[in-house]
């Protein structure tokens, strides 16, 4: 989570796992897993949308423009840039695109609220919310117009009717200098706010119950509710519109995340096709009207990567060479994929796209997805073997999946339909205890704690095995393969557990439980500030839970813990902890977080991430609030931050699917907290459809040195085409610069048509047909036509603004001149 802290507010965007650890209902443990998934799902997908909501106050691209604020009496395109963003969010539900969705949401949202907070609604005497917003073939009416004064003088942090006695009529204040504010026009106000030194002085904003921060502080809470059952409008209606179960997707309150499998579709994977489809079926048929059914689900078939949700399509393609695409298939999986999905991969080869590791585990952690690998170890007869093997092929496997929380399971041909109940039971929501992993052969001794909140406990052992040994004598056994299972048999005993075990090549320990208490892990870098460790624990009202208190956090490397942090309560909430980071925290290292705390007995008790965090050398961020057409050019903002020594970078721009793009500086050199920035270039295909995704990632390498690079991910969602308006004269309001277009012909083109295009992808076309002058001796008036036409920033339309530029054709030559009204990047 990265926070900004402004006087009086911290402002949060999540980036970090959270802990995939279940609490329960007493009454029913399987149903109650479940429920707690979903709890846990919907806490994230709220997440996203308030950090959508609070990053437009500090996104490059959003936080100056009056536009997305209802600031300088922009109210029309305002409104109309919320109509097009309402469009946009109904366009990503039906695409299941819901991460877009709940990002636009929350930026709605944003706009709406500010609505109340930054115009005089309250100040009119307005009990309830104004219907008209973000209300399709509605117009907001009585808004004031240019050369109407609104305040009065105000020298005090305070201001009280500061607004003119007679004004009946709706305004907002101007902010900063662009635009400039008028004569006679009111301020934002606020210790931020640069107008309002200008007179009229003071502000009329509400967005804070400070003085310093809002004139009009004291209708603070007011604003807050209307603007709180504004948004509750908004979102009745949005349910009513979309149906209470894409709703509910929306919200991420679906029963179960998603499901995904990768398949590999070369000649040798045969049997592996076979039992992919298979479990699929299996899977969903099982889970058919369950609390446990799959609520999405993506297969993705490689060698060549495409995507679909028919099981029946998969089929060998041939082939039988070492390697094939896997990252690829894998990520375009989870590009498509909803967060906190389970993503299986199904191959016997390592990765030719080896190169794609960094930003598929970048996509990895921003989706929170876990991966599961499922090997055919041994290649069959059908694959050539142009190359003795490497024994370590698989270890890029193997980091994705420590990355993301998952297993690496190897099989064979003849155990690999046995693996549905396998992943059956990797699909129930449990949490990591402990994973071990032994590269020598030895008998050792593991311990594992298991406390009174933990139900259902599975040991996974993979390798070699010998021998191994666990307490509990009443265990059920299950062997697969080269995998075994054990099932401790419940009620399962509190307390330290010994797995002892002898292998003879290596092996891997899996330890896992249904757990009673759950909780979110991020981490926080308020400005100028010690970064921090947030944990937000879920279930300790849970009668189960008794009094948990937790204690400390430990980060684990790979090489030993990197130390032991105390957690302290944030104020006065029961469910939220905090733990000051060490400023030695390296950017190389990779660690684990495990939370420890006491039950009600003064028993211990730990929870781990499932997946494994990072310190990033530096802060990388993409926007673009504008939409996406087919066969349209488009830019998107960049920005790189280096917190740390002097870098060198290099930059590289990826687009999925592949297409071109161009980046505006692809070297960058930064000093100590130094930012750069610039655009990213790219067309969309004429070929794109509406509802079709792009994700850009923007890779940050450091040139001086050998760090994992960074990365930042955008996605975009291609809308369909607006309507092409016609007609002479088109009534719109607009703001922003005036643009000269000039056409010159001669006399044989007696007609001209002007096509405007806006930034919303909106156009608006108009014919000119001159008449030429009579035979002499009789003349004809030609009056001009009158041109009015629509170039805004966020909406097409602004305050009234027109020019009627003149058209006038001689004999020989024609030339018009068209003065619209027009909008600048």
């Amino acid at each position: 989570m990265f926070c900004w802290s402004e006087v009086g507010s911290d402002k949060c965007i999540q980036y970090g796992p959270s802990l995939g650890l279940p609490w329960a209902s007493p009454v029913d443990a399987d149903v109650g897993s479940f429920a707690t998934a979903r709890a846990k799902r919907f806490r994230g997908a709220v997440a996203e949308v308030a950090n959508a909501n609070a990053a437009m106050d500090f996104g490059n691209t959003t936080r100056d423009d009056p536009v997305f604020h209802f600031d300088s009496e922009l109210i029309h395109p305002a409104n109309s840039w919320l109509l097009q963003v309402r469009e946009e969010i109904l366009q990503a539900v039906r695409s299941e695109q819901y991460g877009i969705a709940r990002k636009k949401l929350g930026q709605l949202l944003h706009s709406l609220q500010d609505f109340y907070s930054h115009s005089n609604w309250v100040e009119l005497g307005n009990e309830g919310i104004l219907l008209d917003l973000v209300q399709p073939g509605r117009e907001i009416q009585s808004v004031a117009e240019a050369g109407i004064w609104t305040c009065h003088d105000c020298s005090e942090w305070t201001c009280k009717e500061n607004l003119l006695d007679k004004l009946a009529v709706l305004t907002t204040g101007y902010y900063g200098s662009r635009p400039k504010k008028p004569i006679g026009k009111c301020s934002h106000g606020g210790r931020f706010d640069e107008s309002r030194h200008q007179e009229p002085r003071g502000g009329i904003n509400k967005d804070s119950a400070s003085l310093f921060f809002s004139p009009h502080h004291y209708l603070h809470q007011k604003a807050a509710r209307l603007a709180l059952e504004a948004s509750i409008h908004f979102l009745e209606k949005m349910r009513r519109e979309i149906g209470n179960r894409q709703f509910m997707r929306l919200l991420d309150i679906s029963p179960t995340t998603g499901l995904s499998f990768v398949v590999d579709t070369t000649g040798s994977m045969g049997e592996e096709i076979s039992a992919a489809k298979f479990q699929a079926r299996e899977i969903i048929e099982r889970r058919q009207g369950t609390p446990q059914q799959p609520d999405f689900y993506l297969l993705v078939p490689f060698h060549d990567p495409g995507k679909t949700t028919d099981v029946v399509s998969f089929y060998p393609l041939g082939g039988g060479d070492e390697p094939e695409m896997c990252l690829s298939a894998l990520e375009l999986a989870l590009q498509n994929s909803p967060p906190y999905s389970e993503i299986f991969v199904f191959t016997d080869a390592s990765a030719k796209d080896a190169h794609l590791k960094n930003s598929v585990e970048s996509l990895i952690q921003e989706k929170k997805c876990k991966v599961t690998f499922l090997i055919t170890e041994d290649p069959s007869k059908t694959r050539t073997k142009r190359e003795t093997l490497a024994p370590n092929r698989f270890d890029l496997y193997v980091h994705l999946v420590e990355s993301s929380g998952g297993q690496i399971i190897f099989t064979d041909n003849d155990n690999i339909r046995q693996m549905a109940e396998i992943i059956g039971n990797i699909l129930r929501p449990k949490g990591t205890q402990r994973r071990t992993k032994k590269q020598a052969p030895q008998l050792a001794n593991h311990q594992f704690w298991i406390d009174s909140l933990v139900d259902r406990v599975v040991v996974t052992i993979q390798g070699s095995v010998e021998f191994f040994e666990i307490r509990d004598p009443t265990a059920e056994i299950q062997h697969i393969g080269g995998i075994y299972r054990a099932f401790l048999s419940p009620p399962v005993h509190p307390g330290e557990w010994t797995l002892k075990l002898r292998s003879k090549r290596h092996y891997s320990v899996y330890i896992q439980g249904e757990k009673w208490m759950s909780g979110t892990i991020s981490i926080c870098f308020p400005t100028g500030l010690p970064s921090y460790l947030v944990v937000r624990a879920i279930g300790l009202n849970q009668t189960k839970s008794g009094s948990v208190q937790l204690q400390s956090v430990s980060l684990e490397a790979r090489t030993g813990s990197l130390g032991e942090l105390k957690l302290q309560r944030r104020d006065s909430r029961m469910d939220l902890f905090v733990a000051e980071l060490p400023p030695t925290l390296s950017t190389t290292n990779s660690f684990s977080i495990v939370v420890h705390g006491v039950d009600g007995e003064g028993q211990k008790l730990e929870r781990s991430a499932p997946q494994v965090a990072t310190v990033t050398g530096s802060l990388l961020e993409l926007s673009r609030e504008t939409p996406v057409f087919p066969g349209r050019r488009v830019s998107i903002s960049w920005k790189v931050t280096n917190p740390g020594a002097p870098k060198y970078y290099g930059l590289k721009v990826i687009s999925l699917p592949r297409i071109p793009a161009n980046i505006s500086n692809a070297r960058l050199q930064l000093g100590f907290n130094q930012t750069g920035a610039g655009q990213i270039y790219l067309n969309i295909p004429d070929s794109a459809l509406p509802g079709s995704l792009f994700t850009i990632t923007l890779q940050a390498n450091s040139l001086n040195s050998s760090a994992d690079p960074d990365f930042a991910h955008i996605d975009l969602l291609v809308m369909p085409q607006p309507p092409v308006e016609n007609g002479p004269v088109l009534p719109q309001q607009a703001h922003g610069l005036v643009e000269v277009v000039t056409y010159t012909s001669d006399c044989c083109s007696q007609e001209a048509e002007l096509e405007v295009t806006n930034l919303l992808g909106e156009k608006y076309r108009c014919q000119v047909e001159v008449m030429p002058p009579t035979l002499p001796g009789k003349t004809v008036t030609t009056p001009p036509y009158d041109f009015r036409m629509v170039a805004d920033a966020a909406a097409a339309a602004a305050a009234d603004r027109t020019v009627a530029p003149c058209a006038t054709i001689w004999w020989w030559i024609s030339t018009i001149f068209l003065v619209i009204v027009w909008l600048g990047p």
